[in-house]
């Protein structure tokens, strides 16, 4: 993914267009979920879409409007995804085990039971599910927008062993993100799956500008990255406040 962005865009543009995810992911958390968020979450996550806002903004960047509408549109459904994953997981666990959500309380707007058998059958289940929906939805699409006759007849690197190695790494990345990301929303919740994004793309636009960056950058990504440790204290205190009162039956 770095590859493509350094060869083919502009970072900066790049991580503007998905700037809304988080914003968008905390709405539909709200409405989708009845997740109620706290002014300290709502606060920090704010924040640091914000600063990264801010320090994407360099003099020279052309903004085209053709960019931001896709980036728009393709943050909806960035946002949905690990919403829709967690709830179509919670599903299948209630489907193997029906007795078990109402025996311990089980709402879909708590973490599912932790060490259950059927949650891991429901976790596997559904990576085969995703896969397979996509290898299905997505080769038909290559060969009938002509995709792969055109990278055939047009990238002369496709023999190199180098290409081939950086594609084979590129592959086991998203495969461990692929597998991850249900655990880690799982664990957390779908606001904090889609958050990981803002500091990362904050690693980006310094790592992809050669550590070149204007003094309102540096302020924007040094805020942006101490805003999202005030985050995970947040997410961190209120998890714990949460196991205490589960533990007590509350």
């Amino acid at each position: 993914m770095l590859m493509e962005i350094c060869s083919y865009g502009v970072i900066n543009l790049y991580t503007v267009a998905r700037i809304g995810n988080v914003p968008l992911t905390l709405i539909l958390t709200s409405a989708l979920t009845r997740t109620s968020h706290s002014i300290s979450t709502v606060s920090s996550t704010l924040i640091v879409t914000l600063n990264l806002f801010v320090a994407c903004f360099q003099k020279g960047t052309r903004v085209t409007w053709e960019s931001i509408t896709t980036g728009i549109f393709s943050t909806l459904f960035v946002a949905l995804y690990p919403i829709v994953l967690l709830r179509t997981h919670r599903q299948l666990t209630a489907s193997q085990a029906p007795q078990s959500e109402h025996a311990n309380g089980y709402t879909s707007a708590q973490p599912d039971p932790a060490g259950s058998r059927e949650a891991s059958r429901a976790y596997w289940q559904q990576l085969h599910y995703t896969s397979l929906l996509s290898i299905a939805v997505v080769t038909p699409l290559m060969f009938v927008s002509g995709e792969l006759f055109n990278i055939l007849r047009n990238c002369y690197f496709l023999d190199v062993p180098w290409f081939w190695f950086l594609m084979a790494c590129n592959s086991l990345a998203a495969f461990a993100v692929f597998t991850s990301a249900l655990a880690l929303a799982r664990a957390t919740s779908p606001l904090t799956l889609n958050f990981l994004g803002l500091p990362r793309g904050a690693v980006q636009l310094a790592i992809l500008n050669h550590w070149k960056l204007p003094v309102n950058a540096w302020v924007g990504v040094s805020l942006c990255w101490a805003g999202s440790l005030w985050y995970a204290l947040v997410r961190r205190e209120e998890g714990r406040k949460w196991e205490q009162r589960r533990m007590a039956g509350g």
